[in-house]
């Protein structure tokens, strides 16, 4: 849980750090045996960090929840129709919730995870991107490919390698641009969004 932990300290708030490594999280280990997937990092959803199991077939998502200092695990949605090779991306959606990204023959389901009044979760398809008719792609998405190659939480924002380049698309609005042509897809396998912010000081002229 080492590469975890070193995820969770890096993307929490600054606020909530000190109280975590003196707090009760070390009070007791928690473990469990299951392969994550190197390629995409942690995400914070509400009180818990998520994590892409490496196993489409018999995996899922890991949860490790810091309320409970608990860990457990999610399955895939069953009704899901994943491509082969596919590479799923974990959302944190617009309401706050857990959210997962599946590759499918052209298009990206967006699929949230749900809890009923009595307290089950499920997932639900919420929305389907068609690639080829969002992105106007020259090349036609049956006979293509996608990758999702990286995700920002904070901005909601999604990056996809397709056969005409790689795009930035805003999941909420939809909006998208392209950010790179295809002579440059040897050299890409993932993206990591990051952010920097800076302070204009008024200058005394």
């Amino acid at each position: 849980m080492i590469g975890c932990w070193t995820q969770i300290l890096r993307r929490l708030p600054p606020s909530m750090v000190p109280r975590l490594v003196s707090g009760v999280i070390w009070s007791r280990r928690t473990s469990i045996k299951a392969p994550l997937s190197l390629m995409r990092p942690g995400i914070l959803v509400g009180n818990s960090f998520f994590w892409l199991l490496d196993d489409h077939e018999n995996g899922g998502i890991l949860e490790f929840s810091l309320n409970l200092q608990s860990l457990a695990t999610i399955k895939y949605p069953a009704a899901a129709r994943v491509a082969k090779r596919s590479v799923f991306q974990i959302l944190r959606m617009e309401d706050g919730g857990l959210g997962l990204a599946i590759p499918s023959d052209g298009s990206i389901q967006l699929w949230e995870r749900k809890t009923s009044s009595v307290g089950i979760a499920a997932w639900r398809l919420q929305k389907t991107i068609e690639l080829d008719k969002l992105l106007l792609l020259k090349t036609p998405m049956d006979s293509s490919f996608s990758v999702i190659l990286g995700y920002d939480e904070d901005g909601h924002v999604m990056f996809i390698m397709t056969d005409d380049g790689i795009f930035m698309v805003h999941l909420n609005s939809m909006k998208f641009r392209k950010i790179s042509n295809r002579s440059n897809f040897m050299i890409v396998t993932a993206y990591h969004p990051y952010r920097s912010f800076y302070t204009i000081e008024s200058l005394t002229l």
